[in-house]
């Protein structure tokens, strides 16, 4: 699975504990950066991406992947992506991303042909 989320929910870290996301995500600083296209806004963005392996509290027993997905600019919030799939490269953690971004710009057609 591939979900967005969100900042204030908790999850566990191997040496940082339970923690809110934002909160774990401040120590795990940018292993990777890129230009991409914002489709919606019809810019270039700087992003960078760090990732790290963490559990769920209800499923400690489950190995879970959190990307953190960030503007490098600090125009935008942090994007938080928790994925079962396991992450142990930067092309790893950017194949996730691109999936997620790739979903989103679909939902937005739909929602954009829903309104027509």
């Amino acid at each position: 699975f591939l979900v967005r989320w969100k900042k204030n929910h908790l999850l566990i870290h191997s040496t940082k504990g339970k923690k809110q996301t934002h909160l774990l995500a401040r120590s795990f600083k940018a292993r990777s950066k890129k230009i991409v296209l914002d489709s919606q806004r019809k810019i270039l963005k700087s992003i960078s991406i760090a990732w790290t392996q963490v559990q769920h509290p209800s499923f400690e027993d489950i190995n879970l992947s959190l990307v953190i997905v960030r503007d490098t600019k600090n125009y935008q919030s942090p994007l938080y992506l928790l994925t079962s799939l396991p992450v142990e490269s930067a092309k790893d953690a950017w194949e996730i991303c691109h999936s997620y971004m790739h979903r989103w710009n679909i939902e937005q057609a739909f929602r954009f042909a829903k309104l027509s």
